[in-house]
């Protein structure tokens, strides 16, 4: 058995160092110091900054003997190395940071090959399936370039994912951020380990099983491309941090025109006049913090013209999974997500007030049997489990989607009910198991 591992760059970085055939694909990495700092300007001449953990970096660049420091969409002069110093410590937060070279753009193409490669596996088996490509900037013949060294990709990805498998066992998605240089040299820039609260772990479970792959909405990594793709694509599209709960960080984004863009986030709405204003304000507020899916905004049902969705809860009650409490929750006026709920209704009551043009019963009973097959699937992949609330949408059609499934799902919304048996039911299974 192994001693427990830090999830941190550092710590990966070293797992992943004692691999002969990894490591030639490494970026040179260093724990961050004054000195390494001066070393790596010296030998690179510009270098990038991470936190331990996080997504946030800090590009620093030497260009006639000064120091141009890009952190998040900011770029600030320097005029010394001791001004440096005094500037970084200031800056960095955290209490360990790692140092990297950045590669340089092509004079021809003014980019390199930059993609997250995401891997997978299932708990029972031990082999890892590739899964997901997702371009992280643009570069002209891009995706043309990066498949013909696709099944080198694989191979490498599969291999890192082997590697951090073996100290993070309850790990099964693995995001790997590489590069590709016009030599056909791979680069790994980052590792992202996904674990079973990550919205992208979840996704791949249910998308990848075929009986509830048609109820998960399309989802990718978020990156400037991918956000790009799928607001031409969709017009209308949500980001969610990975990992997060109660709404925090969901962004609602329309694409209105050529170069108008409107964000939504809680009650609030900014208009953005370029897509390179929103993206530089996605980035400051909400992409420097954490990572980051994206999805089609799904058109709900609503109730008094405001959009509500399900929450059914199931617990594991001694081996056998039950359908435990089901109600609606209406989204405040103002808001497009119904974590700010103005008021929680039994489903059916919800459902007999809406516009859902389709039969209750007929939309209860799928329901019911989603919810039942998405449990069992993720209990496959994390056996612990013994509660799970899915939020799921409902169209004016009367389809399906699962929206998220939350690991320890808010009880006191149940409480809410005007009859209270099936909070008082719910929390006498919780304290038997």
């Amino acid at each position: 058995m192994k001693v427990k591992t830090s999830r941190g760059r550092i710590s990966l970085n070293k797992i992943l160092s004692s691999d002969v055939k990894i490591a030639n694909h490494l970026l040179e990495t260093e724990q961050y110091t004054i000195e390494k700092l001066e070393e790596f300007l010296e030998k690179y001449h510009s270098i990038i900054i991470k936190p331990a953990f996080g997504p946030k970096q800090t590009v620093i660049t030497l260009y006639n003997d000064q120091f141009e420091v890009q952190t998040n969409n900011q770029l600030k002069q320097i005029p010394s190395i001791e001004a440096l110093h005094f500037y970084l410590a200031n800056l960095l937060k955290q209490k360990y940071y790692i140092i990297q070279p950045k590669k340089k753009s092509s004079t021809l193409f003014n980019s390199y090959f930059h993609y997250y490669v995401t891997v997978h596996r299932k708990p029972t088996e031990t082999s890892w399936m590739h899964v997901s490509n997702v371009e992280k900037c643009q570069s002209l013949l891009g995706e043309q370039y990066f498949q013909s060294f696709c099944s080198k990709t694989t191979s490498l990805a599969t291999r890192v994912a082997e590697k951090l498998g073996e100290y993070f066992p309850a790990c099964n998605t693995i995001v790997i951020d590489l590069i590709y240089d016009l030599t056909g040299k791979m680069w790994i820039c980052d590792t992202i380990l996904h674990f079973s609260i990550s919205k992208w772990d979840q996704y791949q479970i249910l998308k990848r099983w075929g009986p509830l792959s048609s109820y998960a909405p399309s989802t990718d990594l978020l990156t400037i491309v991918s956000l790009h793709e799928y607001l031409i694509k969709y017009k209308e599209i949500i980001i969610k941090p990975c990992v997060g709960q109660h709404g925090n960080g969901i962004v609602h984004i329309q694409k209105r025109g050529e170069q108008t863009y409107l964000l939504h986030a809680g009650i609030r709405k900014r208009k953005m006049t370029s897509f390179e204003e929103m993206y530089d304000y996605l980035y400051e507020v909400y992409l420097s913090k954490n990572d980051y899916i994206v999805q089609p905004k799904l058109v709900l049902a609503s109730l008094g013209g405001s959009p509500f969705d399900v929450r059914v809860l199931l617990q594991k009650v001694d081996t056998e999974w039950k359908i435990t409490g089901k109600l609606a929750k209406v989204a405040a006026k103002g808001f497009f997500i119904t974590n700010a709920a103005q008021k929680v209704l039994l489903l059916e009551t919800a459902l007999a007030n809406s516009n859902v043009s389709r039969y209750r019963s007929l939309i209860e009973e799928e329901m019911d049997q989603l919810c039942l097959s998405a449990t069992l699937r993720l209990n496959d992949n994390y056996t612990d489990l013994s509660i799970i609330g899915f939020d799921v949408g409902v169209t004016d059609f009367g389809e399906l989607w699962i929206i998220e499934a939350n690991y320890v799902p808010d009880l006191k919304m149940f409480q809410l009910l005007e009859d209270s048996t099936t909070y008082n039911r719910i929390q006498e299974i919780k304290k038997r198991q």
